[in-house]
């Protein structure tokens, strides 16, 4: 074990100069630094170009204020304060509104002289840089002009990010320096680093006749694989040990989930070095015989069905390019082929192979065969298909927790290689990099459009869960393995900190969000309050409903990026008798099925958001229409009725009324129903409205909050 003894880290080298501008001296120009953060650069007079609309060769809105570049983050403070009290977007603990985690930059642009090149470790920058412009991972973009700064100051900046954005190795994140206590949260997510762990979830699929946990003795430094997880078993440990050597990276027949007789394994494929099939044949009988009615296996070799990781990153850059826009020009000529465009980058295509091959795996499942799925190394598209099998089949998985479960199972204690597939070490070489999480999510959005009863999530949870993989505060996806993570906090004492707690970086207000008012939750699982505050089957039927419901999955389509932004079309009758019948969601999967998920990769282009509008609007009413049911239940329980709940009760404005209004909040009314107006990028994006009425809507929102979600209603206190 001496490879795993402490190392002594490299000094810290800060780039702050004597004499910069005093007017940005005081605490309020000072960003609240973190515990083990520490400031690295400053410049003051620096130009944020808010949005990329150009006049006359010159963008229309600017902000002007300081640059500061720590050991986690690029912050700028802007001179002018927004008014934070009529501005309702989503406030990360960590982040400010014009902050990005250094872990999210990845790519940097100077501009001198009208020339654009990139910015990299290997590359000498130019002292006479005028603009430096940020490209993030997820998809938002920077841009910042020296002219006022200085002469160098733009060489300034671009030096220290090149040292800091791009570490040369995993110790130099943020993550081994933020040492501020963790108190961990009453409900937890099941980790599944404890033998009990898996124990209980073979118990939970009936699957103990046919498979057992195996438990290494100790840890191994180069193992991808986590100290516990389930084998065969009947095979002694020895003897699945000497058939795992034959397979990369050791993985050999990995139980992850049954239904019935029929399991689903993971398996990698044989050392290339092996040219005889027999030992993985002989593995396959192994796999058969844990079924004891001993039909016969399915094999998915995964490589030769899906995209390789390379064609995945090479899509998700195409996507990227295409979602943001140099400016209003570009942005107008790629209009009006925005679909041709987009189906060029592939990306739609390889979410719609990813859901067509899990319907397939399902289907073989609930025909009673087990599947096992098989790739390279077992850790890639063995992670994707194996979750999106068990958000099909296992209503569970479809609840806040259960999916962060299901995470926590397929791609963290598996081994997902997190550090490598999203590049938070700079190493040169991007062969590696594939946002395979990413295209997961991408799935799940489209699993969440087609049926949206299902997920007791929202979209906005899924787009904060991709944004919270570039937060080196929280281990969830900052590490290659469990072995990696294990040997941190044993050498470097890191803190391990799950992203899982939301609480850490989010307010209730915030994560309130992330559940879906639309979801229909199991009768069986039904508990307390949700029983309680179920209406009966004579109960009045608030008007609109219908239309509603109708509305928000009416599909449009159109040649145009803006048609990507409506609802995409409703589930078709069969879809609907599945759902009724069975726990099993099939989903369409061709790719004129697939829609452009608008909210995480438009969010950063203005030019598309509606003002007053959009999906968003009709989300909040379906949050308001379980504000008003709430309201109208607590009257039915205590008796109380109120000015503003007989407004509700009786139906509130006529219709007559509603439309002899007149304005810009004519349509914030309807039926009784009042909600504030937000914009269609809510909540990523700032919103002036009545953020009373906003903070009502969610607070009472929580309360219907399933037994087991992310936060407890007594604690929405404001």
């Amino acid at each position: 074990m001496n490879e795993l003894r402490h190392k002594p880290k490299e000094n810290f080298t800060s780039y702050v100069k004597e004499g910069f501008n005093e007017s940005f001296a005081s605490d309020e120009f000072k960003p609240k630094l973190l515990s083990g953060e520490l400031e690295a650069a400053r410049v003051n007079n620096v130009c944020m170009y808010t949005t990329h609309c150009i006049k006359d060769n010159k963008n229309i809105d600017e902000k002007e204020g300081a640059i500061i570049i720590t050991n986690f983050r690029l912050s700028f403070l802007c001179i002018e304060n927004d008014s934070e009290e009529l501005s309702a977007y989503q406030k990360n603990t960590f982040l400010a509104k014009y902050d990005v985690s250094l872990l999210n930059i990845d790519k940097i642009y100077q501009v001198t002289d009208k020339k654009k090149r990139v910015v990299n470790p290997q590359s000498k920058n130019s002292s006479k840089i005028e603009i430096i412009k940020i490209v993030c991972k997820n998809f938002r973009i920077f841009t910042f002009g020296f002219r006022k700064a200085g002469v160098g100051k733009g060489k300034y900046v671009a030096d220290a990010l090149v040292k800091f954005a791009f570490p040369a190795k995993h110790s130099l994140l943020f993550l081994y320096n933020y040492k501020e206590k963790y108190y961990h949260s009453s409900r937890s997510v099941c980790m599944y680093n404890k033998k009990c762990d898996w124990a209980n979830e073979l118990k939970r699929c009936g699957a103990e006749s046919g498979w057992r946990v195996f438990s290494k003795d100790n840890m191994e430094v180069k193992s991808t694989l986590p100290m516990h997880y389930v084998i065969p078993k009947h095979l002694t440990d020895i003897e699945y040990l000497n058939n795992s050597k034959s397979f990369r990276n050791c993985r050999c027949a990995i139980w992850v989930w049954s239904i019935e007789n029929a399991a689903l394994v993971r398996m990698a494929e044989l050392n290339p070095e092996i040219a005889s099939s027999t030992i993985e044949n002989t593995m396959l009988e192994h796999v058969r015989r844990c079924d004891p009615s001993k039909k016969m296996i399915h094999l998915m070799e995964l490589t030769k069905l899906l995209p390789s990781i390379q064609d995945v990153n090479l899509s998700y850059l195409n996507l990227r390019k295409l979602c943001i826009p140099e400016n209003d020009r570009e942005f107008m000529q790629q209009d009006s082929r925005f679909h041709s465009l987009l189906d060029k980058t592939y990306w739609l295509l390889y979410v719609s192979l990813c859901l067509k091959q899990s319907v397939e795996a399902a289907k073989i499942l609930m025909s009673g065969r087990t599947v096992v799925l098989q790739e390279i190394s077992g850790r890639d598209m063995c992670s994707v298909i194996s979750s999106l099998v068990q958000l099909l089949l296992d209503n569970s998985f479809r609840t806040i927790n259960g999916f962060q479960t299901l995470i926590q199972k397929e791609w963290v204690n598996l081994g997902h290689p997190f550090s490598d597939r999203i590049g938070h070490v700079y190493n040169g070489n991007t062969i590696e990099r594939s946002p395979l999480f990413l295209l997961f999510l991408d799935c799940v959005w489209q699993l969440l459009q087609q049926f949206p009863e299902e997920f007791e999530f929202s979209e906005t949870f899924l787009t904060s869960l991709w944004d919270s993989v570039f937060l080196p505060i929280f281990d969830t996806f900052m590490f290659n393995s469990e072995t990696e993570r294990q040997i941190a906090q044993l050498n470097d004492r890191i803190i391990l900190r799950p992203v899982w707690d939301w609480g850490e970086q989010f307010s209730d207000r915030d994560i309130a969000l992330f559940a879906n008012p639309l979801y229909k939750k199991p009768p069986d699982t039904e508990h307390g309050l949700e029983k309680k505050l179920r209406l009966p089957p004579t109960a009045y039927r608030l008007p609109c409903i219908d239309d509603l419901k109708d509305s928000a999955t009416h599909h449009h389509s159109s040649d145009t990026i803006t048609s990507a932004l409506r609802p995409s079309s409703k589930p078709t009758e069969t879809q609907q008798q599945n759902t009724a019948s069975t726990a099993f969601l099939e989903p369409q999967c061709t790719v004129r099925d697939m829609e452009i998920w608008h909210q995480c990769y438009f969010r950063w282009i203005p030019f598309l958001e509606i003002k007053n509008g959009g999906y968003p609007q009709i989300d909040l009413f379906n949050r308001s229409v379980l504000n008003n049911i709430s309201k109208l239940m607590k009257v039915i329980n205590t008796g109380n009725m109120t000015a503003s709940n007989e407004n509700i009760l009786l139906g509130g404005s006529s219709e007559e009324n509603l439309l002899n209004k007149e304005g810009p909040n004519a349509a914030d009314e309807l039926d009784g129903v009042k909600i504030p107006v937000i914009n269609s990028f809510f909540p990523f994006t700032s919103n002036v409205s009545n953020t009373e009425e906003l903070l009502d809507i969610l607070v009472t929102n929580g309360e219907f909050l399933p037994d087991g979600s992310i936060l407890d209603s007594a604690s929405l206190n404001y």
